[in-house]
């Protein structure tokens, strides 16, 4: 915030524009960043923040594509979390997902180079490995709690 992405036009690859929420508490005319120049031209600190958009924007129809590919694989899974801290209180983390290990080696091999000519192997996988950090946070709110 205070900048975002806007499209115009119509149709299914509307242009994308850089829209700024000008009832932001962050845009004014007294401090910050200037977005243009003495020439109307765009500052290096507007097209900054145009290209972190445009990285965030191709990451987002990315993981789109990501999850679709998951689903017609039927690779999602639904999973909850139970988790009992040191101190005894009980907590379960709901409405979270996971790539069902199972049905991985099943895949045929033209699936798998699918995956991968679309940049998507390398995240599958990294999911999955993403799984094992939780009880690295469960340790490491058992250490906060201990003190």
């Amino acid at each position: 915030e205070p900048f975002l992405i806007g499209t115009q036009g119509e149709g299914e690859d509307p242009a994308r524009v850089l829209s700024i929420d000008m009832d932001n508490p962050r845009v004014n005319t007294e401090t910050g960043e200037a977005l243009f120049g003495a020439l109307g031209e765009q500052t290096e600190f507007l097209e900054s923040q145009a290209n972190m958009l445009e990285v965030i924007y191709d990451g987002h129809q990315q993981n789109k594509l990501f999850v679709r590919a998951l689903l017609e694989q039927e690779l999602l899974e639904s999973v909850t979390f139970d988790i009992t801290l040191n101190d005894g209180s009980r907590n379960s983390l709901l409405g979270f997902y996971t790539i069902s290990e199972e049905k991985i080696p099943q895949l045929t091999a033209e699936t798998l180079n699918l995956f991968n000519r679309n940049g998507m192997l390398m995240p599958l996988f990294m999911v999955m490995a993403s799984t094992g950090n939780i009880q690295r946070l469960i340790d490491l709110k058992n250490a906060r709690l201990e003190g």
